[in-house]
């Protein structure tokens, strides 16, 4: 996902801090959509808004408060804003035993840069926060979605025909009414083994925690009833580009009935349909940073050398995120980046203004066609063995 600028805003959320005893920690786990109506659960904490467009999770604590407590390098760990490859803030861990690293040591590796809290996800109920949240009833669907982000892994590489390539794409709605967020920071790991956690205050003696909120128009759409389809494009496999550039099959137009693409015929020729790997139900997971996403694991060594009769699997595919009407109306002009975030602050707000460059270069750029309420990004798979892409 691509780094979002960020901005002041005005902190309205009044938190109420709750502490409780140390426990095992719960075990993840996804809040995966069903049909209209009804309630999954999830122990993950909501730190990113999020719109239920019909089936409602039921997340951790109450909506706007909180609970932080725990033992240094059980529950919580110290960091800072010191970049650590492409985390932009991240624990203090040493690298010798791998131990959380205290204040005083966590100083000396930050410098300048204030030392503060990071507590943990998956830690219930020491660890408990819940971000702000709109369901059906208070905004009708379908959901207007104003911005739109496929994960960077997709967009900036090419995969081989044999990886197991992690596929994310979130849609994003701009809300009349700002929600409440936390600030999230990086803990430890990498994909699978990945951690985050909410960013808080090191309080005085005597004091309690206090996260870093923000108040914030964006919100994330929560759309269970999407789906995503893998289109073969091409019968034989295409050399896949090294440079960035348009894709080659820009001219095609989908059926939403047959959620298949086609090429138009001219003169009087039949229209030309293309290859259909699969269309599902795109799954929606509240990942361990606290946010709403639709995901899914798509292993292409299980693809058949061969589809539909004449397609190899390598060469050009288009990955479509579509939708019912009654669920996400992508808006025109809408954004292909997620929205910027202000810049967070414990209450009472004590707001600065940073800011970080987004990237350029993406090799492959997703495309949203508003007239049929759907994205989509077009690959190239090449031949060979690849790693995973799973972030």
């Amino acid at each position: 996902m691509r780094p979002a600028n960020l901005v002041n805003a005005p902190l309205t959320a009044v938190l109420v801090a709750v502490g409780l005893a140390l426990t095992t920690p719960a075990a993840l786990a996804q809040g995966k959509g069903g049909g209209g109506g009804g309630h999954t659960t999830a122990s993950t904490n909501l730190s990113y808004p999020a719109v239920y467009t019909s089936t409602v999770v039921i997340t951790n604590g109450v909506e706007g408060q909180y609970t932080l407590g725990g033992n240094l390098g059980e529950t919580w760990s110290y960091g800072c804003a010191v970049p650590v490859e492409e985390f932009p803030n991240t624990s203090c861990i040493d690298p010798a035993t791998n131990e959380f690293l205290d204040y005083a040591n966590c100083q000396t590796v930050c410098g300048d840069v204030q030392v503060e809290r990071i507590y943990w996800q998956r830690e219930s109920p020491v660890a408990v926060w819940q971000a702000g949240s709109l369901t059906s009833q208070d905004s009708p669907p379908p959901m207007p979605a104003t911005h739109v982000d496929w994960g960077d892994n997709m967009e900036s590489q090419t995969w081989s025909a044999t990886s197991v390539i992690r596929v994310e794409t979130t849609a994003f709605a701009t809300l009349t009414v700002n929600q409440l967020g936390f600030q999230m920071w990086h803990v430890s790991g990498k994909g699978p083994d990945e951690l985050w956690g909410v960013r808080a205050t090191e309080p005085a003696e005597g004091a309690a925690p206090l996260p870093f909120v923000y108040s914030s128009p964006y919100a994330i759409l929560h759309a269970p009833n999407v789906h995503i389809s893998f289109t073969k494009l091409e019968e034989s496999a295409s050399t896949c580009p090294t440079l960035p550039g348009p894709s080659p099959f820009d001219d095609l137009v989908w059926n939403p009935t047959a959620h298949q693409w086609f090429r138009p015929g001219g003169d009087g020729e039949l229209d030309t349909y293309f290859c259909v790997w699969n269309d599902l139900k795109y799954t929606v997971e509240l990942n361990i940073g606290g946010k709403f996403v639709h995901g899914y694991n798509w292993q292409t060594s299980r693809i058949a050398p061969m589809l539909c009769g004449t397609y190899r699997k390598e060469g050009w595919w288009r990955l479509t995120y579509h939708s019912a009407a009654d669920a996400v109306n992508f808006l025109e002009g809408v954004v292909l980046a997620p929205p910027p975030l202000p810049d967070a602050a414990p209450p009472p707000p004590a707001v600065t203004t940073e800011s970080e460059e987004g990237d350029t270069g993406f090799l492959y750029t997703p495309v949203v066609d508003p007239a049929s309420d759907l994205t989509y990004i077009d690959i190239c798979l090449k031949p060979g063995r690849g790693g995973g892409g799973r972030r």
